[in-house]
């Protein structure tokens, strides 16, 4: 999900989520899945929400595509429409193994909304849900910047940097650049905790 920056890695990505677009795949997991390499390679939102919400149409109660809507939806900057949907999935199934990923979803929507206290705890539930998952991490660390909590914040930055040794704030902020107005202040609350560059 978020280890295949490599361009020819992208490019197959997406020649394999277009093509089961375009094969009219009926299945929810499938087109959900599409829909979010979509989104978070190419940034083509619409596309990707086009997709997911065509999967909620054959599976309305997929957490899988509800929690993949609001990360899609909380990188257009959408932040309500991310929220409510990813509440709807952590509703939907509160014991779904993959919660950390509806949680994710909620932690991104809320950093569009700027709603720092909110990212910190979708954050938290994300990281124990799933403690191997670096994101919820550099996402609660940036929060917790941005409150100006920064012991609290190095803590949980110095967790998702051992996950992911290569991490650099550039790289994060590239990873991430379908809305940089969303983005870019994220990059700074974890420069100001020293993340290399």
């Amino acid at each position: 999900m978020r280890g295949g920056l490599g361009a020819a890695d992208k490019a197959a990505a997406l020649h394999h989520a277009r093509a089961a677009i375009e094969a009219g795949a009926d299945d929810a997991l499938t087109l959900a899945t599409a829909g979010f390499v979509i989104g978070l390679v190419d940034h083509d939102y619409e596309t990707a929400m086009d997709a997911i919400d065509h999967a909620l149409t054959l599976t309305g109660g997929s957490a899988w595509a509800l929690g993949s809507g609001a990360i899609i939806l909380g990188h257009a900057g959408e932040a309500a429409r991310g929220i409510d949907y990813a509440e709807r999935a952590i509703r939907l199934n509160p014991r779904d193994p993959e919660i950390w990923h509806s949680y994710t979803g909620l932690a991104i929507a809320q950093c569009a909304a700027r709603n720092w206290e909110a990212v910190i705890t979708a954050s938290r539930r994300a990281s124990q849900a799933n403690p191997r998952f670096s994101l919820p991490y550099f996402l609660q660390a940036a929060a917790l910047s941005e409150l100006g909590r920064i012991e609290e914040a190095r803590l949980a930055g110095r967790r998702g940097a051992e996950l992911e040794p290569g991490f650099t704030v550039a790289g994060f902020v590239r990873a991430h650049t379908g809305r940089a107005e969303i983005w870019e202040p994220i990059g700074e609350a974890l420069r100001r905790l020293g993340f290399p560059e």
